[in-house]
């Protein structure tokens, strides 16, 4: 294709009148070595952020089961201890009027 073809035609890729398909910057890749060198030589801050942890510790469960089972121990131990004394005093109240209804 001569030059006065190619003033006539136009490329299909970027409607410009100067080149053909063929010769088109946009369909075929020319890479310049100084801006590909220039590219890789300047280097671009790596912004990180701070990573803040929780001040919460972890805790430890299986002492804290420990500790619970230990006071329910306590609390039944207790309960049936009141239980009994309260067992003891109906039974003393019942063998009292049981006595004085015999007397009387």
């Amino acid at each position: 294709m001569n030059y006065r073809e190619q003033l006539s035609t136009r490329c299909p890729c970027c409607s410009k009148f100067r080149h053909s398909i063929v010769n088109c910057p946009y369909v075929h890749l020319i890479r310049r070595p100084e801006n590909v060198i220039h590219r890789h030589i300047r280097s671009i801050p790596n912004e990180r952020s701070k990573h803040f942890r929780s001040k919460q510790t972890k805790e430890n469960t299986l002492e804290i089961n420990h500790k619970a089972r230990a006071t329910l121990r306590k609390l039944r131990r207790e309960y049936v201890i009141k239980a009994s004394k309260k067992l003891k005093e109906e039974n003393n109240d019942d063998n009292a009027n049981s006595n004085s209804n015999k007397n009387g």
